[in-house]
């Protein structure tokens, strides 16, 4: 696990930890039984495909390879202004981890401090859904030793490279050359 993934657990753990056990009351008792029955359904469940699900994969399968095939054509083609990456940072960052945790955080104290179970509930639930997915993020990164800081190579740096100006094409073309 990298530095940084590290550094993402320990926030989230000491966010849940902040709380007081009788705010929590029973809806954190069995997070780390939740955390693996979570993970278990995730892993195993094109294992469990039934026929009835078979188009749905097809379809997203197939839509993802299309996009994935055509993704640098793509880029290529749009033009990468100032406006576009000031916007399409700000919108990344709506969905970055440090966005997200005190969001998730905020709803489980609210709801504790307040005593609204259901908002407690859903803060509780956004903070599993954030382990969740940092979980499969780390397992299913093809090289998570070299994430973290941008390490922007020559290639990304290019004023020929098509799609250097583009923040997530620079970290994508960084992350393979440490």
């Amino acid at each position: 696990m990298t530095h940084t993934s590290q550094l993402r657990c320990a926030a989230l753990a000491c966010l849940l930890a902040v709380v007081p056990d009788t705010f929590a009351q029973d809806t954190t008792k069995n997070f780390a039984k939740d955390i693996f029955r979570e993970q278990k359904q995730i892993w195993t469940s094109p294992f469990r495909m039934k026929k009835r699900d078979v188009k749905w994969w097809l379809i997203f399968g197939a839509a993802t390879g299309a996009l994935i095939a055509t993704d640098h054509r793509t880029s290529q083609q749009l033009p990468n202004t100032a406006d576009q990456m000031a916007y399409s940072k700000d919108v990344s960052r709506l969905g970055a981890v440090y966005t997200l945790i005190p969001i998730a955080g905020g709803l489980f104290l609210g709801g504790a401090l307040t005593g609204h179970s259901k908002l407690r509930d859903t803060g509780f639930l956004g903070g599993e859904a954030l382990v969740d997915s940092l979980i499969v993020c780390e397992v299913s990164s093809p090289q998570p030793a070299a994430r973290g800081p941008w390490r922007v190579t020559e290639a990304a740096t290019s004023s020929t490279a098509a799609t250097a100006s583009h923040p997530d094409t620079r970290w994508k073309a960084s992350r393979w050359h440490p």
